[in-house]
């Protein structure tokens, strides 16, 4: 059996990085939209924060990729921010 060939010096500095789902909210509404403030995505508190999230409009197609940042805690906010919510 032939040994394994041999990493280049570009091959052993590359790095791959790997999105993992942690969870999935499916059929969410979205509550409230904050057309100024910066592009985010204020979910509650209960449901996650400062995670990277990915939302799909069913009413039209369009998709774009924010983050979540914190709303109250119990509150059941999904809040669209910024220019994303001109589509909503």
């Amino acid at each position: 059996m032939l040994p394994p060939p041999k990493k280049t010096t570009l091959q052993s500095t590359l790095t791959t990085f790997r999105t993992l789902l942690k969870f999935k909210i499916h059929g969410a509404a979205v509550t409230h939209c904050e057309l100024n403030d910066e592009g985010s995505c204020a979910i509650d508190e209960d449901l996650g924060e400062n995670e990277q999230v990915h939302i799909w409009n069913i009413n039209n197609g369009e998709r774009f990729i924010t983050y979540a940042i914190r709303a109250e805690r119990g509150s059941r906010i999904i809040s669209v921010n910024g220019s994303a919510c001109r589509g909503r």
